[in-house]
């Protein structure tokens, strides 16, 4: 028998609050280095367009095949995830914008 509070607690779980864009900028920022990797996974052609980062230099070669597997419907949703995840932050990591409270 399971506990009686386990479904009324899953009920009650309360969303966390979204960050403000201040949080949101300064978390990015934080971790700049791991969506300059995250660029440095996508191919050169095609995503030129995210120009406030720059790809991490001198990584293994592997991480140039890390959406190569399965089939051509999975490598295209490996790609498109990882573009996901650096055109959400990209605009955060604009340095050309000032601090995080100009942002």
């Amino acid at each position: 028998k399971t506990h009686s509070s386990t479904s009324s607690s899953v009920a009650s779980i309360v969303d966390p609050h979204p960050l403000k864009k201040l949080g949101e900028c300064c978390l990015a920022r934080f971790f700049r280095d791991d969506y300059r990797l995250i660029k440095a996974m996508l191919p050169k052609h095609g995503f030129e367009n995210f120009t406030e980062i720059s790809p991490l230099q001198n990584v293994h070669p592997l991480l140039n095949s890390v959406c190569s597997w399965g089939s051509d419907e999975q490598r295209a949703s490996c790609m498109a995830d990882l573009e996901s995840m650096i055109r959400r932050r990209a605009g955060f990591l604009d340095n050309s914008l000032g601090s995080c409270k100009n942002v």
